[in-house]
């Protein structure tokens, strides 16, 4: 998959350039939120997996009301390979195959705006790369060989690749910082070019969290 590189180093060339002219700081973003990932599988997988996601984005400003907000959240959950489905299906713990370890990598333009004086609302929208660490769970032989299909299904045809949109709100908190919240969603986006068939949620992703953020923001 060809990567349009004109864009990406304009956009690059003009997030730098701002930067450099902003009156705000950088400062650090720390978040804890609660994921999951949908799923409708039937008897082919399990329960959609719903876990903790700590985090931590960098904010950039590059104006007034945009910020670039380079970010990394951390999971960690289980799956295993359905020969029926072909592809890889989240399962409960007992069933899994591989132990999966996400590093979600996240490159979004956050546009901020003010409603009230107390609260600064917030809306994101950019790309999101989940960078996952695919360990084997169980050294029987069943187990390997659905292992060694989860790992090049994870990463064949984009399948990393998501985009991704959040909606929130900040407001003050204990001096010196604010308290945010905010709702997150994943989309993946091999669903547009793989020609698999599935369910309409399926691998959908939404997370629900905190934000804490110094106030020089």
């Amino acid at each position: 998959m060809k990567l349009p590189f004109g864009p990406v180093l304009f956009a690059a060339f003009f997030c730098c350039a701002a930067a450099l002219v902003s009156a705000e700081k950088p400062t650090f973003v720390y978040r804890a939120s609660i994921m999951t990932i949908l799923e409708d599988n039937g008897l082919e997988g399990d329960l959609a997996p719903v876990m903790p996601v700590p985090g931590i984005a960098f904010s950039v400003p590059l104006l007034s009301f945009l910020r670039f907000e380079p970010a990394m959240d951390l999971y960690y959950t289980f799956y295993g390979y359905s020969e029926t489905l072909e592809r890889a299906v989240p399962v409960a713990q007992e069933n899994r195959s591989s132990e999966v370890y996400g590093f979600m990598l996240g490159l979004p333009l956050d546009f901020s705006f003010r409603i009230a004086k107390l609260s600064g609302f917030h809306v994101s929208i950019g790309m999101t790369g989940d960078l996952r660490l695919c360990l084997l769970a169980d050294d029987s032989a069943d187990a390997r060989d659905e292992h060694d299909k989860i790992v090049p299904y994870f990463w064949e045809n984009g399948r990393w690749l998501l985009s991704f949109a959040s909606l929130g709100f900040d407001f003050p908190f204990v001096e010196g910082y604010k308290l945010g919240v905010d709702l997150r969603g994943w989309y993946p986006l091999y669903r547009l070019w793989t020609g698999e068939d599935l369910p309409a949620a399926e691998n959908l992703r939404f997370a629900l969290g905190l934000r804490l953020i110094p106030s020089a923001r």
